[in-house]
C-alpha cells in the first residue's frame, strides 16, 4: 500500500521505433522497461553538464552582452554539428558509430543552443 503512494499511474504514448531499444536496455539491466523508464526521466532531470550545476546553484545574472556571445557561439556549434552530420551521413566509409556520435554531438549542440537563445530572450526581457 505505501509502495502505491509513492507512484502514480500515466498513460503514456511513446514512438513504436523506439521500444525495442528500450527493452533491450532494460534487459542489458536486468529490470523492467517500467524501470528503464523511470531512471531515464530522473537522469535527465539531473544536471547534465558543469554548465547546469552552476546554474542551479549560482545566483549570477549573465548581461545581455555575454549572452549574445554566449547565442553566437552555440549557433556556430550548432551549424558545424549539422555540417558534421550531413557529411558523416553522405559518406559511405563512416562506421554506423560516427553517425551515432555525430548525430549525438547534435542533439547536444540543439540544447546548447536552446538554452543559449532562452537566456538572450530572458536579458532583453529582463533589461527593457
Amino acid at each position: 500500500m505505501a509502495d502505491e503512494d509513492r507512484y502514480t499511474r500515466i498513460t503514456l504514448r511513446i514512438p513504436k521505433d523506439i521500444i525495442p531499444a528500450l527493452k533491450a536496455a532494460a534487459d542489458q539491466r536486468s529490470h523492467s522497461m517500467n524501470a528503464e523508464i523511470v531512471q531515464r526521466l530522473e537522469a535527465s532531470l539531473e544536471p547534465q553538464d558543469i554548465e547546469d550545476i552552476v546554474n542551479l546553484y549560482s545566483t549570477f545574472e549573465p548581461t545581455p552582452e555575454l549572452a549574445r556571445v554566449n547565442f553566437t557561439i552555440a549557433h556556430e556549434a550548432l551549424q558545424r554539428a549539422e555540417e558534421t552530420l550531413a557529411a558523416v551521413n553522405n559518406d559511405p566509409d563512416e562506421t554506423d558509430l560516427d553517425r551515432a556520435l555525430a548525430k549525438y554531438e547534435l542533439r547536444r549542440a540543439k540544447l546548447a543552443f536552446h538554452r543559449a537563445e532562452a537566456a538572450l530572450k530572458s536579458t532583453r526581457t529582463t533589461t527593457k
